[in-house]
């Protein structure tokens, strides 16, 4: 879970946006809001857990794709990026909003 789709219901949108806040208030996860380099905007470290954030571009969708990576570690790269711009598009201005909470909550 997620299950990668070619078109996400709005019922399939809330269960990613419940886990993902789950995710953001779970004390156990390791996040960090830094510079991440090597022209990327956000990283998920497999052995560690860490998932870094980059402060200077776009937090919810940085946040989804590199949740993605944490939740299916067997998807390729065309594969997250395809699942994070369809979970973007169908977010609403709440699920948006809740997101952000959870994400401040943490820093």
């Amino acid at each position: 879970m997620p299950q990668y789709v070619e078109a996400y219901t709005t019922q399939d949108i809330y269960g990613i946006t419940s886990r993902l806040y789950k995710l953001l208030k779970d004390p156990a996860t390791k996040l960090e809001f830094c510079k991440v380099f090597a022209g990327n905007v956000g990283h998920y470290n497999y052995e560690t857990e860490l998932m870094e954030i980059d402060y200077r571009c776009d937090i919810i969708p940085t946040l989804i794709h590199e949740s993605l990576h944490k939740w299916n570690p067997d998807w390729c790269e065309t594969k997250v990026l395809e699942a994070e711009r369809k979970i973007c598009c169908k977010i609403t201005k709440r699920q948006a909003k809740n997101i952000l909470k959870a994400f401040i909550k943490i820093l």
